[in-house]
């Protein structure tokens, strides 16, 4: 499974040090946290274009090669896309199932009154159970995610854990402290998120499984005078460039590919480019393409 994230800033996450307990739901699940990632992009489809190909982040905006759900689907791994995001470029694969597929689905009190991110994991147990390949591809593109300027309503009240929130739009108006609780919350319930869906892949039987998260690129805070994202790369601060992968992985897919979390070079610079090819070592893949420097298995 692989998480794509929104606006998720590496230094709000208490995986990366952050001394708040931003990642209450997955603190005890050995979560990898892999070192010095940055994002090629500070908007989402530029950024998703080179989380989805083998060039990473040399990626152009609109490649000329097959995104990695569609190449997979296309040789015989069934892909499955959820998403809530409009900022995507075009995706082929067999399911393709969007906010309003999800929504006219969903059952249960997370869709109630208001649509949140956890509706991507409506029914996906029974989805993945039902396809007959043993292998599967599971795409969730968050919608809401920690994208400004409304961060307090992109959570249920119930997960507000840090208060009090910048209840406005107008940010740079806000307390500098109330804004911060606002976005942490928004690390907070997607660390939720991800936390759910590790329990979707704890609960399939005989099966090696991993899941990654990744942020298509960061958020300023007001930090010298910053908001947002979207500054041009070349010129933007490390809050909208440093980002997070994180990584999770059943036991039995741990031993399968003798993984070991100190393989992980604290000192090495890691671009989006670990996605596609972690990805491709995972399924044991082999391709022109394929890059071993470039896949955490294979880094062993």
């Amino acid at each position: 499974v692989l998480i794509i994230g929104e606006s998720a800033r590496a230094a709000s996450h208490a995986q990366y040090g952050y001394p708040r307990a931003t990642n209450p739901h997955t603190k005890d699940l050995n979560l990898i946290a892999v070192p010095n990632v940055e994002a090629c992009s500070t908007y989402t489809l530029a950024s998703l274009s080179c989380i989805l190909h083998h060039t990473g982040n040399d990626t152009p905006l609109f490649a000329g090669t097959e995104a990695l759900p569609s190449y997979l689907d296309r040789n015989g791994i069934p892909t499955i896309w959820r998403t809530r995001s409009s900022g995507e470029g075009h995706i082929e694969v067999s399911d393709y199932l969007t906010e309003s597929d999800l929504v006219a689905a969903c059952e249960g009190d997370q869709c109630q009154p208001e649509v949140y991110d956890t509706v991507l994991l409506n029914g996906l147990a029974e989805q993945i159970a039902a396809v007959a390949d043993p292998r599967v591809f599971v795409v969730l593109h968050q919608g809401d995610g920690s994208h400004g300027p409304s961060y307090f309503s992109q959570y249920p009240p119930d997960f507000e854990r840090f208060s009090p929130v910048c209840a406005t739009v107008q940010i740079a108006d806000c307390d500098p402290q109330a804004l911060i609780n606002a976005y942490d919350n928004t690390i907070a319930f997607t660390d939720y998120l991800i936390a759910r869906t590790i329990s979707v892949l704890q609960g399939l039987e005989d099966a090696d499984t991993l899941l990654v998260y990744v942020s298509d690129h960061g958020e300023s805070l007001g930090e010298t005078g910053i908001y947002l994202h979207g500054t041009p790369v070349l010129i933007a601060p490390r809050e909208q460039i440093d980002v997070p992968i994180l990584m999770w992985m059943s036991d039995s897919m741990a031993g399968r590919k003798a993984f070991d979390q100190g393989s992980l070079d604290p000192a090495r610079t890691n671009g989006f480019d670990v996605v596609f090819h972690t990805i491709m070592g995972a399924f044991d893949l082999e391709s022109p393409v394929y890059r071993p420097d470039e896949d955490l298995f294979a880094r062993n």
